[in-house]
């Protein structure tokens, strides 16, 4: 390819195309830029040859077969500059083109011409997931951390969920006094981080990033229900008091729902069936239509004693739930067979533990209580 190509418009243009010898990291830097070009494409999507975005990837992929020195690779990127050129507007193609030359780069003009498209992207769609997923990647890559933080922190306001999955995958490049900074001032931003740390695994950073949260925005509903939920989810009801006091005046909302229900469980637990009843019937008349309260709501009435009820509770939630909502139906199994085991009823205890090993074969609790129930293996 010709030095100081440009396209239409005016930016940085590729100092010079990598080398023939490639280096492990830049071979894995290619390699990633066209895992983030399909992405970007979409799954199913079509390849026409005179779409940039398709080929951004398809110059990407020749690339790893026979090296970026080939001259079909030269000659491929060439034409997509050019095709760029004629679809300056097209924030996909050019965020796609600028994975390109970041996984091709072999030196700071390359990584330079990488920022300047991927941030031109990003601004031709500043709320569109996809595309500032993809800047932001290549800023990075490209060593602007500063422009990478701030249209991460953007991505915050608009999906928090998927700026806290984006910011876990860059975080290893970040310095670690910065990771927050990527966090818009909001409690939404945190709370999505603080669960994308749970889900990966990381629960000491996960219960951080929840505790500094709390103690900036002390409250905030969503993170005081989350705590909430952390609590009861390891039977830390200690912990789940300390939150849930019997004088903390809950607003009337649809989030205070399970908060009620919580502390239902907190009360029957102390013997109060009078409180433990008023926060039922308060939590299910806020938030009525919600399966994991109603279920928790069941615990409550079978600690008060009101198996029966409990048991009601619990088998209008698995009818009501749709075959989708396994972990739904597993919750309401597994808590049927419990009671069943409890009184004495091992045919139906039986029953309901084969129904959940035939939603999850390898249940543990479940395969063990078969064997005992039957003696034989499930």
């Amino acid at each position: 390819m010709a030095r100081g190509l440009r396209l239409v418009e005016s930016g940085p243009s590729i100092a010079r195309l990598p080398a023939p010898r490639w280096a492990v990291a830049g071979l894995s830097a290619c390699i990633l830029a066209a895992a983030l070009v399909a992405t970007l494409l979409g799954a199913g999507s079509p390849r026409r040859a005179a779409d940039p975005r398709a080929a951004a990837d398809a110059v990407l992929r020749l690339a790893l077969e026979r090296g970026a020195d080939d001259p079909t690779v030269r000659s491929d990127l060439q034409a997509l500059r050019l095709a760029l050129g004629r679809r300056p507007l097209d924030s996909r193609a050019r965020v796609a083109y600028a994975a390109a030359l970041a996984g091709l780069a072999t030196g700071t003009g390359d990584l330079d011409a990488a920022a300047f498209h991927a941030e031109r992207a990003a601004r031709l769609a500043p709320v569109t997931v996809p595309v500032v997923r993809g800047a932001v990647l290549v800023l990075e890559r490209s060593g602007d951390i500063d422009a990478a933080l701030r249209w991460l922190g953007a991505m915050f306001r608009y999906d928090a969920g998927a700026a806290a999955r984006l910011l876990l995958e860059v975080e290893p490049l970040v310095p670690a006094d910065r990771v927050a900074e990527a966090l818009a001032a909001s409690p939404a931003a945190w709370l999505a981080w603080s669960r994308t740390l749970a889900r990966a695994g990381r629960a000491e950073d996960a219960a951080a990033a929840l505790s500094a949260a709390r103690a900036r925005w002390p409250g905030d509903l969503g993170l005081l229900g989350e705590a909430a939920a952390r609590a009861f989810g390891a039977a830390d009801f200690l912990a789940l008091g300390a939150l849930l006091p019997a004088d903390l005046a809950l607003p009337a909302e649809r989030g205070a729902g399970m908060l009620h229900v919580y502390r239902a469980v907190l009360a029957a637990r102390s013997h109060d069936p009078v409180r433990a009843r008023a926060d039922l019937a308060r939590g299910q008349a806020l938030d009525p239509g919600n399966a994991w309260l109603r279920i928790v709501a069941g615990d409550a009435l079978d600690t008060l004693g009101a198996t029966d009820e409990a048991v009601s509770l619990w088998n209008a939630v698995q009818f009501g739930a749709p075959r989708s909502a396994t972990s739904t139906r597993v919750s309401v199994l597994r808590r049927l067979a419990r009671s069943d085991e409890r009184r004495a009823q091992a045919g139906a205890a039986l029953g309901h533990w084969r129904e959940l090993l035939s939603l999850v074969p390898d249940d543990p609790e479940a395969s063990r209580r078969v064997l005992a129930l039957t003696g034989a293996a499930p």
